[in-house]
């Protein structure tokens, strides 16, 4: 037997009013299966008969606030069932559970299917699925994210998190597929210090824009 999630946004309920004055176990209802996820056995249903039509305020948006409930843990990431309008499906890798590094590990290894975030930042958006942060750091500065190179200005210090790093500098991404990069000579002091060692992927940074071009040319300006 598949379990199967109802959002309280598919339960056609007026505004104000809750479940249990409408339902009741074992009620009878009618409903549409919204949607399938093989992988983890689960079906997703709705009690309205056409979807939502979403309108455009009500669209999700790159540096949006969502909440979400666990729903698997992988190796990499965890999924989460998320409380936004034309959206069932959320990621939050292992880096993004927390700003510290060994945090995010250790919340990782407890976080079990269930546990509700109540405030997730939307870092990306890939087809019906959410790119997500629980990082404070990200969340608390989430409406001054950039996501378009039009939003950003030389000289000015943007909020982002590290998304690789090479031996010659760190890749930073803001929104989107908003990326910088920082030189090693910008993002260090001790040019004979071990780069990996210094950053991770995942890391919160704070860098002031130095150049704006196709790949923003940044220089770290303080470290979470």
């Amino acid at each position: 037997m598949y379990p199967v999630t109802l959002c309280r946004s598919e339960l056609g309920l007026d505004p104000g009013c809750e479940p249990s004055s409408m339902y009741h176990v074992g009620q009878v209802v009618k409903c549409r299966v919204a949607s399938s996820i093989p992988a983890s056995r689960r079906i997703n249903l709705s009690f309205l008969m056409k979807p939502i039509r979403v309108s455009e305020d009500d669209l999700v948006k790159l540096g949006s606030i969502v909440s979400g409930v666990v729903d698997v843990v992988t190796p990499n990431a965890v999924i989460v069932y998320v409380n936004a309008k034309g959206y069932s499906k959320g990621t939050i890798s292992t880096e993004h559970l927390a700003d510290h590094h060994g945090h995010a590990t250790l919340m990782k290894s407890v976080i079990k299917p269930g546990y509700e975030f109540d405030q997730l930042l939307v870092l990306d958006i890939e087809g019906n699925s959410l790119l997500l942060s629980a990082k404070y750091s990200l969340i608390n500065s989430g409406q001054q994210l950039p996501s378009d190179v039009s939003h950003i200005h030389p000289h000015t210090v943007v909020h982002g998190y590290i998304c690789n790093l090479i031996e010659t500098g760190c890749f930073v991404r803001y929104l989107g597929r908003l990326t910088g990069f920082a030189p090693r000579s910008k993002a260090m002091d001790d040019q004979r210090a071990d780069l990996s060692k210094a950053f991770y992927v995942g890391q919160s940074v704070r860098s002031n824009i130095v150049d704006v071009g196709e790949l923003l040319e940044a220089k770290f300006h303080h470290n979470f």
